[in-house]
């Protein structure tokens, strides 16, 4: 499957983290992570993690996923959009090692009550760097 991500992490008040996490789950900083995938060249995907420790391991856990978002390129920016969201990357020119956190242990999902913990894939080429705008609309 051929996937093109764009990520970005912003701060979100630590008390609403605190207060959505399951039994087990520790929130270690005020973070909000958004994924957002082109699938196949077709399809647009977002997926939102916020950062927890449980069990002395540290990672992603994932809170909530939208499928079937709308996206659009043009030149170097490239838009997610629906009813509560839009999120435009543009690409800077510069590239880099991919940024991803080197103690993690992958992202937990949470499915019919049931907790698995995804690892990270090992990714080796060079990401581009993006600005990020984003406006909620709830």
């Amino acid at each position: 499957m051929k996937i093109e991500q764009y990520v970005m992490a912003y701060g979100v008040e630590h008390d609403r983290l605190r207060a959505i996490l399951p039994d087990g789950f520790i929130s270690p900083r005020p973070v909000l992570r958004i994924n957002a995938e082109i699938r196949e060249e077709k399809e647009g995907y977002a997926e939102f993690n916020i950062a927890v420790e449980k069990d002395g391991k540290t990672g992603w856990l994932n809170i909530s996923c939208w499928n079937d978002i709308k996206f659009k390129k043009s030149g170097r920016i490239t838009v997610f959009e629906n009813e509560n969201l839009n999120i435009a990357f543009t690409g800077v020119g510069i590239e880099g090692s991919c940024p991803a956190e080197k103690g993690s242990a992958g992202c937990y999902f949470i499915k019919d009550g049931e907790i698995e913990l995804v690892p990270p894939e090992t990714i080796t080429g060079k990401k581009e760097f993006c600005d990020c705008n984003f406006e909620w609309r709830l």
